[in-house]
């Protein structure tokens, strides 16, 4: 159960990366929306609290 647990953090953790990583794109050429910006924001905190809950699940 703890692996299933881990392999959806490593998925969902993968699906923010690049969902961040295109959002990242926009904003750095001014083609970003307020929307945009916002999803950009949540999604790294989203990120690094799933890398949080994987740290704690791998110790």
């Amino acid at each position: 159960m703890a692996i299933d647990l881990i392999d959806a953090c490593q998925h969902e953790i993968d699906r923010l990366t690049t969902r961040i990583n295109l959002l990242t794109q926009l904003y750095r050429s001014d083609q970003i929306s307020n929307e945009e910006a916002i999803e950009l924001g949540q999604s790294v905190a989203q990120k690094y609290f799933m890398e949080l809950e994987l740290d704690k699940l791998n110790a």
